[in-house]
């Protein structure tokens, strides 16, 4: 689904992840119902007809491959921090939990900047 204004659309991404992240750790678990919002985004937002040309994918493209390297990269540092610091199993929980929302936060914020609209006059 292509939005008319995609910076927008990426905006949205990047509160509901800091939305998420935030409730998952006030709460805990019960706070990833927050991800659900991602649901409400076609209704919010103003969708466009036509079909997606070059650029459109070249952005969703360019967004999806950062945001897994950035999640990848600090998966892993998560991971190599924990086996060198005391840390409880419960800790480790949670913050393998916010996986998810940490993805949505970063590809919010990696697309948010790839489709920043002043960037089109560059390219």
């Amino acid at each position: 689904m292509r939005y008319k204004h995609l910076h927008l659309a990426f905006f949205y991404e990047l509160v509901v992840g800091l939305m998420c992240l935030y409730c998952v750790f006030a709460v805990g678990v019960k706070g990833m119902v927050i991800l659900a919002a991602i649901a409400l985004r076609p209704f919010v937002l103003e969708t466009a007809h036509e079909p997606p040309d070059q650029r459109i994918l070249r952005i969703y493209y360019e967004g999806n491959k950062w945001s897994v390297l950035l999640t990848g990269a600090t998966i892993l540092i998560t991971y190599l921090l924990f086996n060198y610091l005391p840390v409880s199993s419960h800790g480790r929980g949670i913050v393998f939990l916010t996986t998810i929302p940490w993805f949505v936060l970063i590809h919010g914020l990696v697309g948010f900047i790839v489709a920043w609209p002043e960037r089109e006059s560059i390219s």
